[in-house]
């Protein structure tokens, strides 16, 4: 019987979630017909049947977690049958850690009397007496992306109770108990522990690592309203926190006089108008960035695991706002493309990002990323690095100052700032300062982005 599987829809994606089924129990399925609506760290989508036949069982319920490759539905060809329990795929049931052998190992320590320390370490969690709840026959179910979240936040798993499928313990319910600041792992233990050193030795201060700050409970009043964060959201958020605390930062901003510019723009668009096409500032910004880089390519760089890996071709990632979050779709190639071109394709990515119709492959494998808030009249910001990559470009609006011609005399220009931020473990600050320099060049002697 085919199985419907969470897809990998993406390098960092380790879980999905079901947002929406799109067909019933007993629905006949066709193949290429659209089965549910599922949500990742970058965009929502929809999973479209492989195999033609009835969907016998929906094994995932709409707003649980699956990991990648776990089952959420069985779709039964003819003269199938229906498999008595939901089973789920060859990665499902690995993540179940074998339930049934620990089981039988917990039943034979039982009867040789060993304690429940001794349970402990057969690698399962045994919960406290009374907290059957989510869980079964002592045992709790969670995913290993789950418990590596309950572990990095010293949380016990046997202490919190499941809201998944079958009392499965799911990625919302440890976030719950980490907002609460129950379900610790050690508290009992410390509690109930003797003191470990006399009144006469000293005491070493405990480690305390960056911890987040303890957060209120909601006020629920009638004036307030609770929104939870969106998966797209809360990987966004955890990434960026990443970024900030293990990239080390620097930043280099440059003020660009765009009258040059704004001269060929309205010239092209003069002479594109007929094919329908608009330069924006944007375009020939994320050009002249790309064909900055020639110079420069420790700042075109993805770091790897053994170590920064340069690229030659630039892929320019863009980012695009959307109510649930950030995205960044991906123009390849971007030096070897002419200002209409790419103007065709960021606004063609930018609409079907806003409409969820991104494919993985057109918001992955970026090399370095431009951020626009110019559109918002924001005269200057700051980015923080897109790991892996090493660099992104924030990009400002575009403001009438006072300035001087060659004869001395004060004239209006049209001054943008551009500031990088960039990763200091690949590029220094005279590699910043001389990109920079080289971008100001290239706007304000915008022919160079013809050639």
């Amino acid at each position: 019987m085919p199985e419907v599987f969470m897809p990998k829809m993406g390098d960092a994606m380790e879980e999905g979630t079901l947002l929406k089924w799109l067909v019933s129990e007993g629905d006949d399925i066709s193949e290429g017909d659209p089965l549910a609506e599922i949500e990742t760290d970058k965009a929502s989508m929809e999973i479209e049947a492989e195999d033609s036949g009835t969907l016998a069982q929906i094994i995932a319920q709409e707003g649980d977690d699956i990991p990648i490759g776990g089952a959420i539905a069985f779709i039964q060809g003819e003269g199938e049958e229906v498999p008595e329990s939901d089973s789920g795929g060859e990665e499902a049931k690995a993540e179940e850690g074998g339930e049934d052998e620990a089981q039988a190992q917990t039943a034979t320590q039982t009867e040789a009397g060993s304690d429940a320390e001794g349970d402990e370490e057969e690698g399962e969690e045994q919960p406290s007496g009374g907290q059957a709840d989510g869980r079964a026959n002592g045992r709790f179910r969670a995913s290993p992306i789950v418990k590596r979240l309950a572990a990095e936040n010293d949380l016990d798993l046997s202490k919190v109770d499941g809201s998944g499928p079958q009392g499965r313990i799911v990625e919302r319910d440890v976030r719950a108990a980490m907002e609460r600041g129950d379900a610790q792992a050690n508290g009992q233990e410390e509690a109930e522990a003797p003191e470990a050193k006399s009144a006469e030795e000293p005491q070493e201060a405990p480690q305390v690592g960056l911890q987040p700050a303890r957060l209120p409970e909601p006020v629920e009043g009638p004036d307030t309203q609770l929104v939870e964060p969106t998966r797209m959201q809360r990987v966004i958020g955890e990434r960026m926190t990443e970024a900030k605390q293990h990239i080390p930062h620097f930043y280099a901003t440059a003020e660009i006089r765009m009258d040059a510019a704004m001269v060929l723009r309205k010239q092209l668009n003069e002479q594109l108008e007929e094919e329908g096409v608009k330069l924006s500032v944007n375009d020939f910004v994320m050009k002249a960035c790309a064909v900055a880089l020639r110079g420069y390519p420790n700042l075109n760089a993805i770091q790897t695991t053994q170590g920064f890996e340069l690229h030659e071709k630039v892929n320019m990632a863009m980012a695009v706002a959307l109510d649930a979050g950030l995205i960044t779709p991906v123009i390849r190639d971007i030096t070897s493309k002419g200002l209409a071109t790419i103007s065709r394709e960021s606004k063609d990515l930018a609409v079907r990002a806003r409409d969820g119709d991104l494919q993985p492959d057109e918001y992955q494998g970026g090399t370095i990323t431009v951020s626009n808030m110019g559109m918002f009249g924001i005269e200057s910001f700051t980015a923080i690095v897109n790991p892996p990559q090493a660099a992104i470009i924030a990009v400002s609006s575009i403001q009438k100052r006072p300035s001087y011609d060659e004869n001395g005399e004060v004239v209006p220009a049209s001054m943008m700032k551009l500031t990088l931020s960039a990763d200091h473990r690949i590029a220094n600050g005279r590699d910043g300062a001389l990109y920079m320099s080289e971008v100001r060049r290239v706007l304000e002697n915008p022919v160079l982005l013809m050639v």
